[in-house]
């Protein structure tokens, strides 16, 4: 047993590469799994995200549903009554609140932009600089 502990007097290079080998090919795996580690925190945001535009579908699918179904009623209840008046304000009425959700994406949008805009501006103003400093470089 004592014998088989005990290293050689000579190094053997063969040994010694092989042991370089066996080195490199640790931090391969290693750089792997970091590598790994990150396509899989991407993937998990991107899930993160597409479940976010789900849920926020599905939120205008209900509003354009029960909008509908409002709409609806209030049709079969003109259809009953026998009026072209009713029609003509339910008419308005669709006009007005296909005007109101236009304005309001608008100013949502507008909002997004305003918020982002500081930003923006921050990230064209390093851009430029990272081209000076290649410049200045070459």
């Amino acid at each position: 047993m004592r014998g088989l502990l005990h290293k050689p007097s000579t190094p053997d290079p063969q040994v010694d590469q092989l042991l370089q080998e066996n080195a490199k090919l640790k931090k391969m795996l290693v750089d792997d799994g970091s590598m790994t580690d990150m396509k899989v925190a991407r993937l998990r945001s991107e899930i993160v995200d597409a479940e976010n535009t789900k849920t926020q579908m599905k939120a205008k699918i209900d509003k354009l549903e029960a909008q509908k179904s409002r709409l609806e009623d209030i049709f079969k209840a003109t259809m009953k009554g026998g009026t072209m008046d009713l029609i003509d304000q339910v008419q308005l009425m669709v006009r007005r609140i296909d005007f109101l959700e236009e304005q309001s994406m608008q100013r949502s949008k507008n909002n997004y932009m305003e918020l982002q805009e500081p930003y923006i501006r921050e990230i064209e103003m390093l851009k430029s600089k990272l081209v000076q400093e290649r410049e200045l470089k070459d």
